[in-house]
């Protein structure tokens, strides 16, 4: 078989580059989950959320959850057979929460039913019994508490604090940038077949 090379020109840094599927998006013709057809059966998924910012679960009564209308299934961590989690760089995000919430909004478990209405109104009835920790609400408390979402990063070059204390002039301060990472807007969706 021969060998197939293609060479193009690529336009220099700072220059505007087209998405590969931006047409698609912009003439309405990208196809997303929303827009298949469901499968006949199917069955869909509401997850059940941490009211607590930090907290111990103590229980969670499911009797409500369980006699709502069109429900077929409850997963907890409990279900998870493999590693209960989905964390892509530190391996550090439970799909569900075990026993400890470490935020608002975190799944604890989810529901399954015939329809989505079905699914998001029973998830939630559950009754979850908290017992509330300490929560960290901001920049200082973290810091303070040398509690920070990832490991911390440092780049170094030379030798600064020589650099500085051989410096005829210093600043001292704080810098607030206000940066953090991406987070997706749109809903996150999937289809499984078994």
């Amino acid at each position: 078989m021969g060998t197939v090379t293609e060479t193009r020109e690529l336009p220099g840094a700072g220059a505007a580059l087209t998405h590969e599927s931006a047409h698609l998006h912009v003439s309405g013709e990208a196809e997303y989950v929303d827009d298949q057809p469901e499968p006949r059966g199917m069955l869909f998924a509401a997850i059940g959320c941490s009211a607590k910012a930090h907290a111990r679960i103590r229980h969670i009564d499911f009797s409500d959850v369980r006699s709502s209308p069109g429900v077929v299934e409850i997963i907890t961590a409990e279900d998870i057979p493999g590693d209960n989690n989905h964390g892509p760089i530190l391996a550090d995000d439970p799909v569900f929460a075990g026993d400890l919430v470490e935020y608002v909004g975190q799944s604890v478990f989810a529901v399954l039913a015939d329809t989505v209405n079905n699914a998001r109104n029973a998830a939630r009835r559950a009754r979850i019994d908290y017992e509330e920790l300490p929560a960290i609400l901001d920049i200082d408390s973290a810091m303070a508490q040398q509690s920070f979402v990832i490991p911390s990063q440092t780049i170094e070059r030379g030798r600064p604090e020589q650099a500085i204390a051989g410096s005829a002039h210093r600043l001292q301060g704080r810098l607030r940038t206000g940066g953090q990472d991406h987070f997706y807007l749109e809903g996150q969706i999937a289809v499984a077949f078994p």
